[in-house]
């Protein structure tokens, strides 16, 4: 049994995206096939560093980006983790477990705020599959890159104003500009226009086993972990 309530309230982390920043959409969370897997744990990947997380793939469900895709590592708590953690790790994986934490309240409507919502989960797998809101935010790009990446920026929650609206297939998409790559990129690369860019699903996912999405299941658990 893995008790999300003792994880932290979750901070939203900014960016420098084909989304536009601080856009609200509905994204759907799936668990993908780590390349080195934890003995102890299918859904857990262990990273070059040395730290233990969730290898996750975030679709949008709904809305003028709907198919969009997000890919990011969710680190797992400190005492999960088997490694000796620098200050910077202890501070991204408390943000990992409070990052949990928001998705399973706002999968489950609880109110972040309620000491007694159930945030109990079996195993990491019970997050796979599970659709929510979330805020969007951009990485800052850099001298080389192709792409400006999306990350989530927020797990919206009951206490956001917007969170029905989303919850519900909606969307709230921002006029933000997107951060232009900087110069010494190579021919070709710039800025990218607003709005969902040509070859969007060709933007190379970061590494790992599975180049697409598991086929929907009616459980929480992965094709590839059956």
């Amino acid at each position: 049994m893995i008790n999300l309530g003792e994880a932290q309230e979750q901070k939203e982390h900014g960016g420098a995206g084909q989304i536009p920043p601080k856009s609200l959409v509905k994204v759907r969370l799936e668990i993908r096939k780590p390349k080195k897997a934890d003995p102890q744990d299918a859904a857990v990947t262990i990273c070059s560093s040395g730290l233990k997380g969730l290898d996750c793939e975030f679709t949008v469900v709904s809305g003028r980006f709907e198919g969009s895709r997000i890919w990011e590592n969710i680190f797992l708590p400190p005492a999960m983790q088997s490694i000796q953690l620098t200050k910077g790790q202890e501070g991204v994986c408390n943000g990992g477990f409070a990052r949990c934490r928001a998705i399973i309240e706002a999968a489950r409507g609880i109110d972040p705020d309620d000491p007694a919502g159930n945030r109990n989960i079996n195993s990491w797998f019970d997050l796979h599959g599970l659709e929510f809101p979330a805020k969007v935010g951009v990485d800052k790009p850099k001298a080389g890159d192709q792409y400006v990446n999306n990350n989530i920026a927020k797990v919206l929650t009951v206490k956001d104003e917007e969170f029905k609206t989303v919850m519900g297939g909606g969307e709230v998409i921002t006029d933000e500009p997107l951060p232009e790559i900087p110069a010494g990129a190579p021919a070709g690369a710039g800025s990218v226009a607003s709005g969902p860019p040509a070859g969007w699903g060709q933007q190379a996912p970061p590494p790992g086993d599975s180049d697409a999405p598991p086929a929907k299941q009616k459980q929480n658990v992965p094709a590839w972990a059956q």
